[in-house]
């Protein structure tokens, strides 16, 4: 890691290469799942329109260094952090909490009330770090093996004014 990546949003022109970022985090040095969990998990980048449409409604951010890029995080709708992925070479340097500022920060001026995700046994570390709580463990069964999970929260105003 030779430089501090820039954040910036991604354009839709990027969503293949987003598929394979997100590939490339789960696959290479990612020591929390096996290897035929990360198969399962997902065999090939995704791509294609199916994956574009996805990615077209929501908020996402990427760091890039050089013309690299090497981390994400989305906001989908209903607060949904959809995915959060950061390189290995990137891990532990900061990044993921830069991404995440973004995201919370814009996820508060839209008077978003619940941020929740889905997360990994990688990301969840990272974002009970960050204030989330866990609900409730969410294994995912994938291509015969059984993937842990996480269900996350984090509300970003007091109950008593969620409802305001």
């Amino acid at each position: 890691m030779s430089e501090t990546p820039s954040i910036r949003l991604a354009t839709a022109s990027e969503y293949d290469d987003l598929g394979k970022l997100i590939y490339d985090a789960i696959h290479i040095d990612n020591a929390a799942y096996s290897e035929a969990e990360k198969r399962a998990w997902m065999p090939a980048p995704p791509g294609g329109l199916a994956w574009a449409a996805r990615l077209a409604v929501q908020e996402i951010w990427v760091a890039e260094a050089g013309r690299d890029l090497v981390g994400l995080i989305t906001l989908a709708h209903g607060g949904c952090i959809d995915f959060a992925y950061i390189l290995s070479a990137y891990r532990g340097s900061g990044l993921f909490q830069r991404l995440y500022e973004m995201l919370e920060n814009e996820a508060r001026a839209e008077n978003v009330d619940r941020l929740w995700s889905h997360a990994s046994l990688m990301a969840t570390p990272a974002l009970e770090k960050r204030g989330f709580r866990v609900v409730r463990p969410d294994p995912v069964e994938r291509d015969g093996e059984t993937l842990m999970r996480f269900e996350v929260e984090k509300y970003l105003k007091p109950a008593e004014q969620a409802n305001d």
